[in-house]
This record gives structure tokens, sequence and C-alpha cells, in this order.
């Protein structure tokens, strides 16, 4: 499976391009002996103008000026070092480069290595620069050159750790962000490149983007782009787990934009048409309640995107072939496998803990120690469910209490006694309440 060719435009900073900014003064330049005067005349020409007119300059000097606009440029990142000149430069080349991307780059072809190589040196080097702009402009055009050559890898690898670098939770901010997630849509074309990627956190990190990130429609189908490119690879594929997925439908829920969906639909697809474990993926989609989503995104979205309602056809089709009737102890498992918790009228309920306590004895309490670190969630719905979980755990499993301490729940539940969310504090202290009585089955709830 091969992903389609860059889609025609993109922009990594949000600005109007280089015929929106002043034009720096390349003749004080070239006096100063930083740049050639023939650098400094093709610089003139093109500065500042539209792409009709840049076009116009290719056809009249028979693509010489091209060959040479892409070596005066080079010199520019190479020898200059003002911010101003340098964001001109590379918008300008951005300007260049977008109007017919691969025509275009053939001009940064680097002639002393045998066609094999293009200029990037130039734009690698800027990735240090102090101003964000710079770097993040950069890294999107060198990216355009490695996704048709990924050479030389020393280079691409700096690219390559810059980016993961901005996807990083710890490191993260939104303008870098956005601007590596473009730079990432264009690397990932390329086979070889995404082969690399799927050996690092990437996939990881890009889920954890996604999450974050789960109300900026912006950036949304970015992230998603990514996703569904890192998705080619195979090694990448048969990794993707339920929680992995539990995001997708989190995103699907929230009725983002058409195109989002689309993608989305498809990374989904993608994932199971090629799994080892498609049964139980397909069981924990349908645990998620993803039939009556696919329904209900088929009947309120006016969806007309024929890639879009054949992707909606063949999940609905495959779920329903994997269709089981599942125990609600099943049911509770595979929600923790999600590691995302909902109220439910069937699973968090007395009932169910009267008759599935002990089935949480299965496989060494396991499903009980997928609750305790569920009290880290980020997501106050699933701790508070985890607290009251837990605490109807202590009020039906016989010396349910000294399990929980032993696990080490009773401390983290008592943390929760401060958390921010109100609805995590009232299960904490109900929860905590049950831990500390001796015998709750002699107290009337």
């Amino acid at each position: 499976m091969t992903p389609p060719f860059l889609e025609r435009r993109y922009s990594v900073c949000e600005d109007m391009g280089s015929h929106s900014m002043e034009i720096p003064s390349w003749s004080a330049y070239a006096s100063s002996k930083l740049i050639s005067q023939d650098y400094v005349r093709v610089l003139r020409s093109f500065s500042g103008k539209s792409e009709q007119e840049m076009l116009e300059l290719l056809v009249k000097s028979e693509d010489k000026d091209g060959k040479l606009f892409a070596k005066a440029v080079s010199s520019v990142f190479m020898s200059l070092a003002d911010t101003s000149t340098l964001v001109f430069t590379l918008n300008m080349t951005e300007d260049f480069l977008l109007a017919d991307i691969p025509a275009r780059l053939d001009f940064f072809v680097d002639a002393d290595n045998d066609g094999k190589k293009y200029m990037v040196e130039p734009l690698v080097k800027l990735i240090n620069h102090n101003d964000e702009r710079v770097r993040g402009k950069s890294v999107y055009l060198a990216s355009l050159m490695f996704s048709r050559v990924p050479e030389p890898k020393v280079m691409l690898k700096l690219v390559m750790d810059f980016i993961l670098e901005k996807l990083d939770s710890k490191t993260r901010n939104h303008e870098g962000v956005s601007g590596a997630l473009l730079s990432l849509t264009v690397l990932l074309r390329n086979q070889e490149i995404r082969t690399m990627f799927a050996q690092t956190e990437g996939l990881r990190n890009l889920i954890s983007v996604l999450r974050s990130h789960m109300g900026n429609m912006g950036m949304l189908y970015n992230i998603m782009l990514c996703i569904w490119l890192t998705c080619f690879d195979p090694a990448v594929r048969q990794s993707i787990d339920a929680p992995e997925l539990s995001v997708l439908i989190s995103l699907l829920r929230s009725e983002p934009f058409e195109k989002v969906i689309r993608v989305a639909l498809a990374t989904i697809r993608l994932v199971l048409q090629d799994s080892e474990n498609i049964k139980e993926l397909c069981e924990s989609l349908i645990g998620m309640g993803t039939l009556k989503l696919l329904d209900s995104l088929k009947g309120k979205k006016a969806l007309k995107d024929e890639d879009l309602l054949d992707d909606l056809k063949w999940l609905r089709e495959t779920l329903e072939e994997n269709f089981r009737v599942l125990t609600t102890f099943e049911r509770h498992e595979q929600e923790l496998a999600t590691e995302t918790l909902s109220w439910s009228s069937t699973v968090h309920t007395d009932a169910f803990w009267k008759e599935n306590a002990l089935a949480f004895e299965k496989d060494d309490f396991s499903s009980l120690k997928k609750l305790v670190s569920l009290l880290h969630s980020a997501d106050p719905t699933t701790a508070a469910i985890a607290c009251f979980d837990i605490g109807k755990f202590v009020q039906y499993y016989p010396n349910g209490k000294l399990i929980v301490e032993n696990l080490g729940g009773k401390k983290e539940i008592m943390l929760l006694l401060q958390h921010e969310s109100q609805e995590v504090q009232k299960q904490a202290l109900t929860a905590c309440s049950k831990i500390m009585i001796t015998n709750w089955r002699n107290v009337v709830t």
C-alpha cells in the first residue's frame, strides 16, 4: 500500500508568503561581499513576485534562473544570520517550490553528488537558529527534499530528531507541534522514512498529541494524516491496540470536519484489515459503541465523499461479522483495555459487582490492577469511575480491602481527595470510606 503524493499547498507559519514582507537590501549584502553579484541579481528578480511572475521569469531564462535561484537562497542560508532576511528567504523559497513541487525541487539537486541528493545542508544548518519561524520553515523545506531522496542519513536524522522533540509531551508547545506535524505529513510519504519513524516512539507521540488537541479543529487533520501515513508501515499496523483505537473513536464522537472523519475511518480500516487480532479489536470497538457511532455519522452528516462512505460500510460489515454477545464482565475488561472509562447502566452498578466481584480473581487480579493504574488517568471521568469500581470491589469481595491496600490502591485514592474535579473527590471519598470500614457486608447501602 502506498499513500498518495503530496497535496499542493502547505504553510508552516501563518503568513502570507514572501510577497507580503519587506524585501531585504540585497545590494547591501553584495557590497559587503556576503553574497555574489549573480546571486543578488536573481534574488532581486524573484523577491516579492507572485506565482505567475516567478513562472514567467523561469520561462524567460529557460530555467537557468531556477538553478541559480536554488544556489542563491542556499548561499543566504549558509552565510547570513539576520532573522528577518532568513524568514523572507525561506518564505520566498516556499512560494517558489510549492507552485510546482516535483519540477521546482529539481533545481535544488546537488550537482556535486551526481544528482543523488538535494542541497539540504544549508536548511538543516538552520535547525539551530534561535527563531522558531526559521527553525520550523527550514525543517519543512528540508522535509520536501528528504521526501524525494532520504539522503544524507545523518542530516535526515537531525530533522527527524527535531520533529520528535516537538511532539514529545515533555517539550511540547502549540506552535512547535503545528510546524512539526506539517513537516511530518511530507516526510511520511516516503516508505523508507516511515520505517525509520516506526522504529521510534513516533506513533505513541502522535496519539498523545491527538488526545491533547482533540478540540483543535485546525490541527486535527494533520495529526490524523500523520497517524494514517504511519500506519502504512506493517509493523505499526500490527502494534495498534484497543486503547489507541479508542482515541480515534473519541475523535469521531467529537464530530470533526468531514476530511478528519475520512482519514480517521481510513486509518481504522487500514489497521483492521491487516490485523492478526481482528476479532479482539472488533470486539473492543463494539464494546465502545462503534456500531451506533457509525450509524450516527452516516445519519447526521451530509457525507458525500465516496471513499468515506465505503469505509463506513466496510467497517460496519466487519464489526457485524465479528460480533459476539459479551458477558458484562467481558465488557468491563474491554473497557479497561481502552484506558478510558465511562458511566454505564450495566457495568458500573451494584448489580454488576454483586455478580462479578469474584471474577476479578482472574489472571492474578489483573483487572483490579488496571483499575488502580487508571487512578492516575488525566481524564477526570476515568479516574472517578476507577475510584467507584475499587470501592465496589472492597464492598463485595471478601477481604477486598487488604487486596486493594497491597496493590497501593488505598494510598492513590487518598491522594485523589485533593483532585481539582469535584466528581473525582466525591468518588475518592466514598471509596476511602469503604476501605476504612472493617466489614461492608454489615453496612446497608
